[in-house]
């Protein structure tokens, strides 16, 4: 995978599909104060271009919305950290946990977010919401092969994961995986 340019000449970068893959992974980080106005917020624009999601995110919103802010915070550990249901680091998936091949794949991604200009934060760079904020500056072709090699079965396993207890997170992860198989898009 090379990051090519994706600036146009009225300087947007990245596609539709890429920039609703980065807000989805904006409402799958960590929890604060301005958690779920920010998801609500998201959705509705994730929707405006993909409204094939509004059913699912409508779910997680809902559940969200009768619980008061503490418990999203210990949702979302019990979810994705601490012994957690979920895994969100993507190169397990396809990997396996020992597999020293995940290093190799953490390194390209990061050559790739500096020739890019992205700052992962504090995450790896294996981690599912670095690599869909990554997705806002990327062409559609190289989205399609981020897509193809590193995001679908790891999305597809981390659903049927959640699936399994029944969390309510399984809503967001379907709404990214509309997404990512969606092949009508416009640059």
């Amino acid at each position: 995978m090379t990051v090519k340019n994706p600036r146009s000449t009225s300087g947007k970068i990245g596609t539709k599909k890429g920039l609703a893959l980065a807000q989805l992974g904006m409402m799958l980080e960590y929890p604060d104060q301005t958690y779920l106005e920010r998801m609500k917020k998201l959705a509705e624009s994730v929707r405006k271009d993909f409204p094939e999601t509004d059913e699912p995110l409508q779910n997680l919103l809902s559940h969200l919305s009768e619980k008061p802010f503490q418990f999203w915070q210990e949702f979302y550990t019990s979810t994705f950290d601490l012994a957690a249901i979920c895994s969100l680091y993507v190169t397990g998936y396809i990997f396996g946990d020992e597999n020293f091949d995940r290093g190799t794949i953490m390194a390209i991604f990061n050559e790739q977010f500096e020739t890019a200009g992205f700052n992962p934060g504090k995450e790896l760079p294996d981690h599912l919401c670095c690599i869909l904020k990554f997705a806002a500056h990327l062409d559609c072709e190289t989205l399609q092969e981020m897509t193809d090699y590193c995001l679908l079965k790891p999305v597809e396993s981390m659903i049927e994961q959640l699936k399994l207890s029944d969390n309510k997170y399984q809503q967001l992860l379907s709404a990214i995986l509309i997404v990512l198989k969606n092949k009508d898009y416009e640059e």
